[in-house]
């Protein structure tokens, strides 16, 4: 986590060891102050050691620890190939924290953080990083309008592509979506791909069953434009060929009202040759 900066949910944090407790949010307040007034009287919460065989070599084993710490250099310099020094220094923090106490490991990440902060690989990325957030806002055009609200989903192509931005539609907006292909058998196929999506979500613990159970109601599918008229807004994503896309334009503009934004999936077709 620390040398990819990776964001964990509750759940695995808890397996893991991270955190000591899961609360609820209706009581996550007065859970907070109990602890910090049973920690203030000297209480403090029994730690957790890590299970596994990982667990065994770092936990009092100095041979084990220098063997994973070696191993995990040898993989940080692989991926960074050298051109990134913070992972290597918060490696070394750890390592030194855990051989010499908390307050002491502490010490040497606040030191290691001051001589990072002000080398220029700190200050390129920290230019590529509000470049990219400046990027995000840029929407090519002065003053642009207050984007619209999009309830109903179309896409047009039930293959890879489409149930990939289906499913994710859902996932991320909660749209009702409708997918529509040429026939009955590649529609069937683009729901149960897109159904993967939110499967995953579940496996994975980001959803609950009931939360599963509502998005997947949200998805559909035809052979036709059926319910293509209510959709705010319609997404492409066909063949990569002028004719068929044009076409598809076409029956879209047909089925649906004139306020529908229409956007193509297209990566080398121009959008006004579509048009």
């Amino acid at each position: 986590m620390i040398l990819a900066g990776k964001v964990e949910r509750a759940q695995k944090a808890f397996r893991i060891g991270i955190v000591d407790e899961l609360v609820p949010h209706a009581i996550l307040r007065d859970i907070t102050l109990a602890a910090a007034r049973r920690m203030a009287g000297g209480w403090r919460p029994r730690r957790r050691r890590p299970g596994g065989f990982l667990g065994w070599l770092l936990d009092g084993n100095p041979l084990g620890r220098r063997l994973v710490f070696r191993a995990a250099r040898k993989q940080v310099l692989a991926q960074t190939r050298g051109n990134y020094p913070a992972p290597l220094a918060g490696l070394e923090a750890v390592e030194h924290g855990l051989r010499h106490g908390l307050a002491a490991g502490l010490k040497r990440e606040a030191e290691l953080f001051g001589q990072l902060a002000v080398t220029d690989v700190s200050r390129k990325l920290v230019q590529i990083f509000f470049a990219t957030t400046a990027l995000k806002k840029d929407f090519g055009i002065p003053d642009p309008p207050p984007p619209a609200t999009v309830h109903r989903l179309g896409v047009v192509g039930a293959g890879f592509m489409g149930s990939g931005i289906a499913g994710t539609a859902i996932v991320q907006a909660g749209v009702d979506v409708r997918m529509k292909d040429a026939d009955l058998p590649r529609v069937a196929k683009g729901l149960a791909a897109a159904r993967d999506i939110l499967d995953d979500r579940l496996k994975r613990r980001r959803i609950t069953k009931y939360e599963y159970a509502r998005l997947v109601a949200l998805l559909s599918g035809s052979d036709r434009y059926a319910g293509f008229g209510r959709a705010e807004l319609v997404i492409e994503a066909v063949f990569e060929e002028l004719q068929v896309k044009q076409q598809v334009l076409r029956e879209v503009e047909a089925a649906t009202h004139e306020d529908t934004v229409f956007a193509s999936n297209t990566s080398t077709i121009p959008i006004h040759r579509i048009a």
